[in-house]
C-alpha cells in the first residue's frame, strides 16, 4: 500500500497526537504474522472509523472491516455463528489481511440477558474457529462490552496479544453525543459499565435533553419532539433508579409520563410503559399505594389495547402482583400472579422462559402466604424450564436455584438449601466475575443461611466480601449496602466483635 500523502498526514496528525497507543498499535499490525487476537476500546463508531482510516493509510498490508451488526437483527437460534459470519466475509481475501471486527456490542448488552449470555458463550466455545482463519484479528468494542467479554468469555479474552485504549477525546464528545445515545440500548447496560463510563452516559443524556428542550416549545411539542424528550427523561429516570437516587428518578419519570400523556392521550401503550417505569421507582421509594394505582392503570391500558390475554398484559399484571405482595395484599397478589402465568402459558407454551419467570414470581407470593410445598413445586418446575432453555450454568438458573434454596431453608431442608446457594454462587461467579453486585447478593443470601446454622465465622467472611463489593459499585447509602452492613453487624455482635465500619 502506498504511503499517505501530505494531505492525509495532516488529517491524521491530530489523531496520533491525542492517541498515544495508535502508533504502537499500527507497528504491531505491520509486524504480526498469522493468527493473533487484539482488543481495541472505542465507544464512538464515527471516531473508530477515523482511526481505522488512519491505520489503513499506514499499513503495508490489506485491512478488512467486518461489521457483525446484521447478526443482531437475526433470530439467535438460527443466525450464523459470529465466526461463521466473519469467515464468509473473508472469502477471497488475502491471508495477509488484518481483520477488524465491529458491531459485537449490538449482540451484547440489552434487556435480553439470554442474548448476552448466548453470544459470549458462543465466542468462548468457538474461539478455535477464529484461529482457523490464520489472520490477525482486532475486536473493536466499547468499554462495557469489553468488560463483558473479559468476564463472560475468559477463554477467548485470555488469548489476546494486546488491548489498546483509543477512546474518543474530549474535543469530540459533544459532537458524538447523538451517536453515543444510539449505543445505549437500555440504561440497564450500566450494570456492565465502570463508574466513569456511567457518568459519561449521564452527561450525554442530560446534554441531549437540554438541546432537545432548547429547540422546542414546551407547550406545543410535535409528536416527534414528545417522543424524543419523553424517551430521554425516561432513560435518565431509570438511570437514577438504578443508583437508588429515588427523588431524581421520580422527577424525571414523572416528566416523561406527563409528556407522553399530553402527546398521545392517557390510554396509549407508550403511556402504559411510562406508568410502569414510574411505578417501579415509587415501589422502591416505599410509596406502594401510588405504585399500585399506576400499575392498575397500565394493566387497563394494555388490556384495552392488546386484549385480556396478551403477554403485555401479563407483564403488567406480574408487576402489579409484586406491589400487592409488598402491601401485604397476598390473596390479590396471588390472583394477579396466577392470571399472568395462565396468559403466558396459553400464549407462549408451558416451557417458555417467561413462564419460568411467572412461576418464580407466583412462588414468591405463595412463600409469603406460607404455602411452602406449593411454592417448592413451582420453583422446581421453573428451574427445569430454565435448565432446558439455557443450560445448567446460566444466570437464570442461578436465580432459580437461589429462590428454591430460600423455600427449602424455610422448610427446614437447610443442607439442601446451602448446596443450591453454593451452586448459584458458582454459576454467577463464572458468568459475572468475582466482583459484581449479583455476587454480593448471592454471598449475602448464603451468609444468612450459614448464620442460622451457627456458622458465624463463615457468615462473617461472606458478608465482609459482599459489603466490599456493594460499597464499590453502589456506595454506602444504597439500600442493598445498608442491608448487608446490618447483617454483618449482627454477626459481629454474636461473635463478640466490634461492629464493622
Amino acid at each position: 500500500m502506498a504511503e499517505p500523502n501530505e494531505t492525509e498526514r495532516d488529517a491524521h496528525a491530530q489523531l496520533f497526537a491525542e492517541q498515544p497507543d495508535l502508533a504502537r498499535f499500527i507497528e504491531t499490525l505491520k509486524r504480526v504474522k498469522g493468527f493473533s487476537l487484539y482488543f481495541a476500546h472505542c465507544n464512538v463508531p464515527t471516531y473508530r472509523a477515523k482511526l481505522t482510516e488512519a491505520i489503513r493509510s499506514r499499513l503495508t498490508r490489506p485491512l478488512v472491516v467486518v461489521d457483525t451488526s446484521p447478526l443482531a437483527e437475526m433470530d439467535q437460534k438460527t443466525r450464523p455463528s459470529v465466526d461463521g459470519f466473519v469467515e464468509t466475509k473473508l472469502e477471497g481475501v488475502s491471508e495477509d489481511a488484518v481483520v477488524f471486527i465491529t458491531g459485537l456490542e449490538n449482540l451484547l448488552p440489552s434487556r435480553d440477558e439470554d442474548r448476552v449470555w448466548a453470544t459470549t458463550q458462543e465466542l468462548n466455545w468457538r474461539r478455535g474457529f477464529f484461529q482457523r482463519m490464520r489472520r490477525p484479528m482486532v475486536f473493536w468494542l466499547p468499554e462495557y462490552a469489553l468488560t463483558l467479554m473479559a468476564r463472560n468469555a475468559p477463554d477467548l479474552y485470555d488469548w489476546y496479544s494486546g488491548v489498546y485504549d483509543l477512546e474518543v477525546p474530549q474535543r469530540m464528545r459533544a459532537a458524538a453525543s447523538r451517536e453515543t445515545l444510539e449505543t445505549i440500548r437500555d440504561t440497564e447496560d450500566q450494570r456492565w459499565m465502570s463508574k466513569d463510563e456511567r457518568d459519561r452516559w449521564e452527561d450525554v443524556l442530560k446534554e441531549l435533553l437540554a438541546k432537545a428542550q432548547s429547540n422546542s416549545d414546551p407547550n406545543n411539542l410535535s409528536q416527534a419532539e414528545a417522543v424524543e424528550q419523553s424517551d430521554l427523561l425516561d432513560r435518565l429516570g431509570r438511570l437514577y433508579l438504578q443508583r437508588a437516587e429515588y427523588q431524581q428518578s421520580r422527577n424525571y419519570l414523572t416528566q416523561a409520563l406527563k409528556i407522553s400523556e399530553k402527546a398521545f392521550g392517557t390510554d396509549h401503550p407508550d403511556v402504559a410503559t411510562r406508568l410502569n417505569n414510574l411505578a417501579y421507582a415509587l415501589k422502591d421509594m416505599g410509596e406502594l399505594q401510588e405504585s399500585k394505582i399506576l400499575l392498575e392503570r397500565a394493566v387497563n391500558i394494555a388490556t384495552e389495547t392488546f386484549g385480556a390475554n396478551h403477554p403485555n398484559v401479563a407483564a403488567h399484571l406480574d408487576n402489579l402482583a409484586s406491589v400487592l405482595k409488598d402491601l401485604g395484599e397476598l390473596q390479590q397478589a396471588k390472583a394477579m400472579s396466577e392470571r399472568a402465568l395462565k396468559i403466558d402459558e396459553q400464549s407462549l407454551g408451558n416451557d417458555h422462559p417467561l413462564v419460568a419467570t411467572k412461576l418464580n414470581n407466583l412462588a414468591s407470593v405463595l412463600k409469603n402466604l406460607g404455602e411452602l410445598e406449593q411454592a417448592k413445586i413451582l420453583l422446581e418446575r421453573s428451574l427445569k424450564i430454565d435448565e432446558v432453555n439455557f443450560g445448567p450454568n446460566h444466570p437464570n438458573v442461578a436465580t432459580g436455584l437461589n429462590n428454591l434454596a430460600s423455600v427449602l431453608n424455610d422448610l427446614g431442608e437447610t443442607k439442601k438449601a446451602i448446596n443450591l446457594l453454593e451452586r448459584s454462587l458458582e454459576i454467577d461467579e463464572a458468568a459475572f466475575g468475582q466482583n459484581h453486585p449479583k455476587i454480593a447478593n448471592r454471598l449475602n443470601g448464603l451468609a444468612c443461611v450459614l448464620r442460622d446454622l451457627g456458622e458465624l465465622q463463615q457468615a462473617k467472611n461472606l458478608l465482609e466480601r459482599s459489603l466490599g463489593i456493594l460499597r464499590q459499585f453502589l456506595g454506602d447509602e444504597h439500600p442493598n449496602t445498608k442491608l448487608v452492613k446490618a447483617n454483618l453487624d449482627a454477626v459481629l455482635k454474636e461473635l463478640g466483635e466490634t461492629s464493622g465500619k
